[in-house]
């Protein structure tokens, strides 16, 4: 939460507060107001806590329920595509997926050896019998040499069942389609609540945590 947010809850509280007052009979006065920067700054860090930290705790996890996908994932990828010579397609390739995650804010960013793919948007949404969609529309950017070959930059689109108990999940499956109007599904199994920064650092972190 922002301050100017904030500020504006605040003010909202007090002008309630103010008008069930004089409806009451009291009088006014300034010092009424003494109490509101404070408040406001009491708000402003506690909203930002929140954000970062403590929308994940258990205690408020059972008010939130949203799923905590926040760290690495590694799995694979299948596609559909047919490369130019060939007559199928290949076999699954091994992909990473990178959540930074808050209280109001998601980001994804997926690796493979060959390219990265980042979030222009990405959601979490319930689904009838506590099951939770995690659904991205992403640019795939392959390294540059490719993109001068055989890959250009690209957008696309995911949809991942979150599978596991939302406090710690353990899995998402799911597919993807993208504007080459190529698609596959993708499997991912999670790592580690610490974010790879690349493909090689995710196998890392993995191997580091078995």
């Amino acid at each position: 939460m922002n301050r100017a947010f904030a500020t504006i809850i605040v003010g909202l509280v007090v002008a309630t507060w103010a008008a069930y007052l004089l409806i009451q009979g009291k009088t006014l006065t300034w010092s009424y107001l003494g109490p509101f920067s404070l408040a406001v700054g009491v708000l402003t860090a506690a909203g930002f806590i929140f954000k970062h930290w403590t929308w994940h705790w258990p205690v408020v996890h059972l008010l939130t329920k949203t799923p905590h996908l926040s760290g690495t994932w590694i799995g694979t990828l299948k596609s559909d595509y047919i490369h130019e010579g060939e007559t199928a397609p290949r076999g699954p390739i091994d992909a990473v997926l990178v959540v930074t995650q808050s209280a109001d804010e998601l980001n994804v960013r997926q690796y493979t050896k060959e390219s990265s793919s980042t979030t222009v948007a990405a959601s979490v949404t319930a689904e009838p019998g506590d099951k939770f969609i995690l659904a991205t529309v992403f640019i795939n950017e392959p390294d540059i040499e490719l993109q001068q070959t055989r890959s250009r930059m690209h957008y696309g689109a995911t949809r991942l069942a979150v599978e596991g108990s939302p406090r710690s999940p353990e899995q998402m499956v799911g597919n993807y389609w993208t504007a080459r109007k190529t698609s596959g599904s993708l499997e991912f199994q999670f790592v580690s609540r610490n974010r790879a920064h690349s493909f090689e650092h995710a196998y890392r972190l993995r191997k580091a945590s078995e």
